[in-house]
């Protein structure tokens, strides 16, 4: 069941840290091991997790755009900036040399805007190359926020309503734009098939009864599964989509064990993501000057980036994204409260308020 003492929905932890890990091990072993590659659909768990928070997070409350774009700026942004700022550190003094790395600053200015672009091998990539998929994340978020305008059910029926058509868009173009490309992807139904468990489970997990969950969550599936034929890449989303109502369902019946490790890596899953290319690249440094005195394989290196990965990704969040996150967050409710104060002082007759309606010239 829920979490009450700390509001995490275990499940949603434990399938992120997951998803972190599979992409890890799926970026050190995919030469080594083939059936690591399946790794890489950690992504499609992740924006499916993301789907399923924003609306879980939302629903029933009156969120404004503004606050929900805010909120998700302080989530997001000061550590993709962080590790965008490394790459390019690193890079500058031949530390770190990841082979999709461009100095154009165009290309610069684009990712840290969140804008797709073409690296220099004509790929989906920003110059942390990992941050692709908070390209996808940004978009949806955008269109997320406009949505909050409407109430719950008219929200999730519009937000659907545009996923769709930007996918069938992509279908019957051909687009050469990296904007157009990406943003018409059809993984982006898989925010929407998110959104939807979010609104049939909530953040308790019990919006409707088991019954009730479990057709919708049957008929998300079945969406997914149809959509696949028209589009390869939402294959994995089926199965994907599978384990995670599955996931939900054990919670909510209150036979999911806890796992502090595996809540702690949920939390962490974000640094890991974003540090563990770095991580690996110290590995590889490492092992190419012990190869002087000692014969270290393949496996072993790739045993060695994955622990790399996970140990300075869990160090990152310990002392760089916890800090950061939790500062902002202050500022952002003492904004807030400050607010609410000003306008609670303006109706009680403590403020005059001036014809321009402006609160502050009213000090």
């Amino acid at each position: 069941m829920l979490n009450r003492k700390t509001s995490v929905v275990m499940s949603i932890q434990y399938m992120r840290a997951i998803a972190a890990l599979s992409v890890v091990v799926f970026h050190q072993f995919q030469t080594i091991i083939p059936l690591t590659q399946c790794g890489k659909y950690g992504v499609d768990l992740f924006f499916i997790i993301s789907g399923f928070i924003m609306i879980a997070l939302t629903d029933r409350k009156e969120t404004s755009p503004s606050d929900f774009v805010l909120e998700r700026f302080v989530r997001i942004v000061p550590l993709y900036y962080i590790a965008t700022l490394a790459t390019l550190v690193l890079v500058k003094f031949h530390i770190y040399v990841p082979h999709l790395v461009t100095s154009n600053i165009e290309h610069v200015l684009k990712s840290v805007c969140f804008m797709p672009d073409f690296d220099k091998e004509h790929k989906l990539f920003p110059v942390l190359y990992l941050g692709w998929t908070l390209n996808y994340e940004m978009f949806f978020y955008f269109i997320f926020a406009g949505c909050l305008l409407l109430n719950t059910t008219k929200r999730i029926v519009v937000l659907i309503f545009f996923l769709i058509f930007f996918c069938t868009l992509g279908a019957a173009n051909d687009f050469s734009s990296a904007i157009a490309k990406a943003y018409t992807d059809p993984r982006l139904l898989e925010f929407g098939a998110g959104a939807v468990l979010g609104r049939v489970f909530g953040i308790n997990l019990d919006n409707f009864s088991k019954e009730i969950q479990f057709l919708y969550s049957l008929s998300v599936t079945l969406f997914l599964a149809v959509m696949s034929l028209a589009f390869s890449s939402l294959l994995a989303a089926v199965i994907i989509s599978i384990i995670f109502t599955a996931a939900l369902m054990v919670e909510r019946g209150g036979t999911l064990p806890q796992s502090r490790v595996l809540l702690y890596l949920g939390s962490a899953s974000y640094s890991i993501y974003l540090f563990q290319s770095i991580a690996s690249d110290a590995v590889k440094r490492v092992v190419l000057y012990l190869n002087y005195f000692i014969s270290v394989s393949a496996t072993v290196q790739s045993l060695l980036s994955v622990a790399g990965g996970v140990i300075l990704g869990c160090c990152v969040f310990q002392f760089i994204e916890q800090p950061v996150t939790r500062f902002l967050r202050k500022k952002l409710k003492e904004r807030a409260s400050a607010k609410d104060s000003r306008r609670a002082a303006a109706y009680s007759g403590q403020y005059t308020i001036p014809a321009d309606g402006n609160l502050e010239s009213a000090r």
